[in-house]
Parts: C-alpha cells; sequence; structure tokens
C-alpha cells in the first residue's frame, strides 16, 4: 500500500507528464469569474426582490454553486475524456505500442479527472467568497432589520406592501 507521500509524488509525476497545469489554469480563472459573477447577480436580484433575510441568499448561493459545481465537473470531464483518449491514441500510433495500463494512460486519466475537479470547484469557490459576508450578517441582522423598520426606512419589496403609503405621523 502507498504512502500518503508517494501518492502525492505520483500525482505530481502524472500532473507534470499530462501537461494538465496550462488547462486547469485557463478552467480555473474562467470559472472562477463566471461563479463570482453568478453570486453577485443572485445578491443584486435579492436586493431589487426586496430579500433581507441573508439564509436567503445563502441558500441560493449554495444551490447555485452545487449546479455551477456539477455542470463544470460533468462538461470537463467529458471534453477532457474525448481530448486525453485522442492524444493518447495518437501517441499510441506514433510508438506503434499498446501503451494501455503504463505511465502515459494512467496521466492522462488523472489529468481528465484533475482538470474537472478544477472546473467544478472553481465556481463554487468563487461563489463562497462573494457570498461571505452574508455568513456574517446573521449575528446582526435582527438589531439592522429593527433599526431600519423602527425609523420607516425599509426598502420597497413585495413583502412589505405598505412601503409606498405615507406615513401615519404627518
Amino acid at each position: 500500500m502507498n504512502t500518503l507521500k508517494e501518492k502525492i509524488d505520483e500525482w505530481k509525476r502524472y500532473y507534470r507528464i499530462s501537461d494538465v497545469g496550462t488547462i486547469s489554469r485557463r478552467y480555473f480563472v474562467m470559472n472562477a469569474f463566471d461563479g463570482a459573477l453568478t453570486m453577485l447577480g443572485v445578491i443584486i436580484g435579492a436586493f431589487i426582490a426586496g430579500i433581507l433575510e441573508p439564509i436567503t441568499i445563502i441558500t441560493a448561493a449554495i444551490s447555485g454553486s452545487i449546479a455551477m459545481g456539477v455542470s463544470g465537473m460533468s462538461g470537463a470531464y467529458m471534453t477532457e475524456k474525448a481530448e486525453r483518449t485522442k492524444e493518447f491514441k495518437e501517441l499510441q500510433r506514433a510508438m506503434v505500442s499498446n501503451l494501455e495500463n503504463g505511465l502515459h494512460h494512467r496521466s492522462h486519466r488523472f489529468a481528465t479527472i484533475f482538470a474537472s475537479l478544477v472546473d467544478g470547484l472553481s465556481p463554487a469557490f468563487a461563489a463562497m467568497i462573494v457570498v461571505s459576508p452574508f455568513f456574517i450578517v446573521p449575528l446582526w441582522y435582527h438589531h439592522i432589520r429593527h433599526c431600519i423598520f423602527r425609523h420607516h426606512l425599509s426598502y420597497p419589496s413585495a413583502s412589505h406592501p405598505s412601503w409606498y403609503l405615507p406615513s401615519k405621523d404627518k
């Protein structure tokens, strides 16, 4: 049985042989940007709709992150598997030998899985950074909400239709 250090060394070797770093960096940057913008859209939409409860925004963010992750991972897996299989077959033809279960075959499988994980996890990671302040908000939410409604400074929303009525104080 391989030790953890041996396994990590093996993965480093596969990483170098498969040259998965270039495509993984591109996947990370593109998809992290998508995840961040998607969550900004969720936050802006919640604000426009008058949704003040942080748990609603957090729930939407987690759900969206899971969906982006599954979509990214499955799409990248199918794409990388097809491309890596094509490259591997070309390598076998050029070498005029069967390389199945060899070092190059294992490195191509590793690259497919590694790129898929990067593609799927990067938007979720960026999305959680964008919504991270909402994990802190519940600590102060009730105090802030009390202050807003006590001073009649509520934001327009469908959940509070009386926002447009004149104040009884006048």
